[in-house]
């Protein structure tokens, strides 16, 4: 039984380079929609600011981590559609490496402002709702260790690949 293959289609290097630059701008797009969207909703939650509440410094903070990967994940494709384009590329890495990196430092900030409210809102939390209050404690000092790390390190590698 012979198996039959399909016939062989050329394609020029302008039709490869022209779809290459329409799905990188298709990245971009998405990314840019999903990062946009994902700051908006995290500046909305800081705004207005009540830095004196414990309790509204340890909600804002959990709420932050909580909605990060759509941003991250716009950050994300942004990136990579801007490599994958022709005219873009490598030029491109540099720039994203640095939003990665200041990323990783405004959420060290946060896991500094969490670290600092969350014992006093487990004191001051009523028995009934400690458990709760525990759980979130430990889903978003995982979420404040694991996301500046994933950050810095992508920025590590944007910059290094940035190099020409």
């Amino acid at each position: 039984m012979s198996r039959e293959t399909a016939p062989r289609v050329a394609t020029s290097p302008e039709r490869v380079h022209e779809e290459r630059s329409r799905s990188a701008l298709l990245l971009l797009l998405l990314g840019g929609g999903f990062f946009l969207i994902g700051c908006v909703d995290s500046l909305l939650l800081w705004i207005p600011t009540r830095f004196s509440s414990v309790a509204w410094e340890f909600a804002t903070v959990g709420r932050t981590l909580d909605g990060l990967p759509m941003p991250a994940l716009g950050l994300g494709l942004m990136t990579y559609g801007a490599v994958r384009h022709p005219r873009m590329g490598r030029s491109w890495m540099r720039a994203f490496g640095i939003l990665f990196g200041v990323s990783a430092m405004l959420l060290v900030m946060a896991a500094i402002l969490f670290a600092t409210s969350a014992p006093a809102v487990l004191t001051s939390t009523p028995s009934e709702a400690v458990e709760g209050v525990r759980r979130a404690v430990f889903r978003h000092g995982f979420q404040a260790v694991i996301y500046p790390v994933v950050m810095a390190s992508i920025a590590a590698l944007m910059w290094r690949g940035g190099r020409e």
